[in-house]
């Protein structure tokens, strides 16, 4: 409805539906508002004054002079990244251990700590002995965590690692 107010001017008449929505949709905003402020601040927040001490006259850990680490990952020669699949056959998975040019690189750095791990580590299975179950590779699955399935190293395979690691002097320091 439309009134003509004295000074000639037109405005649209608010009936009282109309005001009854306004309250409401302006009584929800104040309890959205509350709700929002109270669960923002509902947990303590501060920040506190202290000291922190480093004694610096003892160690906690050591390492040799000759520290040398490297690491070998577990991604599969399909992984690509921005269209460019870097991998090729430098994972654990499928390197050329009978590499002349790799086994004097690494014997060079001899005593070698190597990290056997990486982004798939928690995904990897080892197949051991007596196990009958089929010992999958990684395949890409886009709806898995990091886009692959689990995968399994033979056990014929760490075979094969280990006899290389311990040929070249390799020290294995951990599984991560």
């Amino acid at each position: 409805m439309i009134i003509k107010l004295r000074n000639d001017e037109l405005r649209p008449k608010l009936l009282a539906a109309e005001i009854g929505l306004l309250i409401g949709i302006f009584g929800l905003c104040v309890v959205m508002i509350i709700l929002i402020k109270t669960s923002l601040f509902s947990e303590k927040i501060g920040f506190a004054v202290g000291n922190v001490y480093v004694n610096g006259t003892t160690s906690v850990a050591y390492i040799d002079e000759d520290f040398v680490c490297a690491t070998l990952d577990w991604w599969p020669p399909q992984k690509c990244d921005y269209g460019t699949c870097s991998w090729g056959d430098s994972s654990l998975l499928n390197l050329d251990l009978n590499n002349r040019i790799l086994f004097n690189a690494i014997k060079a750095f001899s005593p070698l700590k190597l990290r056997l791990g990486g982004t798939l580590q928690n995904k990897v299975l080892y197949q051991t002995q007596g196990n009958q179950e089929p010992c999958s590779q990684f395949t890409i699955n886009t709806s898995e965590f990091l886009g692959y399935t689990q995968g399994c190293l033979p056990m014929s395979r760490w075979d094969e690692l280990n006899h290389f690691f311990q040929k070249s002097g390799v020290l294995i320091f951990c599984f991560s």
